[in-house]
Protein backbone atom coordinates (compact mmCIF):
# COMPACT_ATOMS: atom_id res chain seq x y z
CA UNK A 1 0.00 0.00 0.00
CA UNK A 2 0.84 3.22 -0.02
CA UNK A 3 2.45 3.42 3.85
CA UNK A 4 4.84 0.50 1.81
CA UNK A 5 5.86 2.75 -0.75
CA UNK A 6 7.16 5.28 1.30
CA UNK A 7 8.96 2.89 3.88
CA UNK A 8 11.06 1.75 0.69
CA UNK A 9 11.14 5.02 -0.86
CA UNK A 10 12.71 6.38 2.63
CA UNK A 11 15.05 3.60 2.40
CA UNK A 12 16.44 3.80 -0.81
CA UNK A 13 16.32 7.48 -0.37
CA UNK A 14 19.12 6.56 2.74
CA UNK A 15 21.21 3.87 1.15
CA UNK A 16 21.78 6.64 -1.69
CA UNK A 17 22.68 9.45 0.43
CA UNK A 18 24.85 7.02 2.31
CA UNK A 19 26.86 6.05 -1.08
CA UNK A 20 27.06 9.83 -2.12
CA UNK A 21 28.68 10.77 1.49
CA UNK A 22 31.15 7.77 0.62
CA UNK A 23 32.15 9.09 -2.85
CA UNK A 24 32.44 12.19 -1.89
CA UNK A 25 34.78 11.82 1.12
CA UNK A 26 36.93 9.87 -1.22
CA UNK A 27 36.79 12.71 -3.84
CA UNK A 28 37.47 15.08 -0.97
CA UNK A 29 40.40 12.65 0.24
CA UNK A 30 42.32 12.35 -3.41
CA UNK A 31 41.53 16.39 -3.56
CA UNK A 32 42.10 17.77 -0.62
CA UNK A 33 43.83 15.14 1.88
CA UNK A 34 44.74 17.03 4.45
CA UNK A 35 41.09 18.64 4.88
CA UNK A 36 39.93 14.74 4.52
CA UNK A 37 41.66 13.98 7.75
CA UNK A 38 40.65 16.91 9.67
CA UNK A 39 37.01 16.34 8.71
CA UNK A 40 37.53 12.37 10.60
CA UNK A 41 39.54 14.42 13.79
CA UNK A 42 43.07 13.34 12.88
CA UNK A 43 44.37 16.86 13.46
CA UNK A 44 48.08 15.62 14.15
CA UNK A 45 47.78 13.32 11.29
CA UNK A 46 46.07 16.11 8.69
CA UNK A 47 48.93 18.46 9.37
CA UNK A 48 51.37 15.96 8.28
CA UNK A 49 49.91 15.37 5.49
CA UNK A 50 49.54 19.19 4.61
CA UNK A 51 53.26 19.36 4.93
CA UNK A 52 53.57 16.28 2.57
CA UNK A 53 51.10 17.74 -0.23
CA UNK A 54 52.72 21.84 0.03
CA UNK A 55 54.83 19.98 -2.98
CA UNK A 56 53.45 18.63 -6.22
CA UNK A 57 55.48 15.83 -5.77
CA UNK A 58 54.10 14.95 -2.39
CA UNK A 59 50.22 15.74 -3.26
CA UNK A 60 50.07 12.02 -4.88
CA UNK A 61 51.26 9.98 -1.87
CA UNK A 62 49.24 12.47 0.45
CA UNK A 63 45.84 11.65 -1.46
CA UNK A 64 46.98 8.25 -1.44
CA UNK A 65 47.63 7.95 2.26
CA UNK A 66 44.50 9.86 2.50
CA UNK A 67 42.26 7.44 0.76
CA UNK A 68 43.74 4.42 2.50
CA UNK A 69 42.94 5.60 5.82
CA UNK A 70 39.55 6.66 4.56
CA UNK A 71 38.77 2.85 3.76
CA UNK A 72 40.92 1.46 6.37
CA UNK A 73 38.71 3.19 9.25
CA UNK A 74 35.40 2.39 7.60
CA UNK A 75 36.10 -1.40 7.36
CA UNK A 76 37.30 -1.18 10.61
CA UNK A 77 33.87 0.69 11.78
CA UNK A 78 32.49 -2.62 9.49
CA UNK A 79 34.05 -5.29 11.78
CA UNK A 80 33.21 -3.31 14.49
CA UNK A 81 30.09 -3.59 13.90
CA UNK A 82 29.92 -7.59 12.72
CA UNK A 83 30.90 -7.98 16.31
CA UNK A 84 27.79 -7.31 17.81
Amino acid sequence: SKDEINSVSVYQYDEIMQNLKKKMMILLAILFPSISFLIRGKILTAILCFVLQITIIGWIPAAIWAVASLIDSRNKARIKDLRR
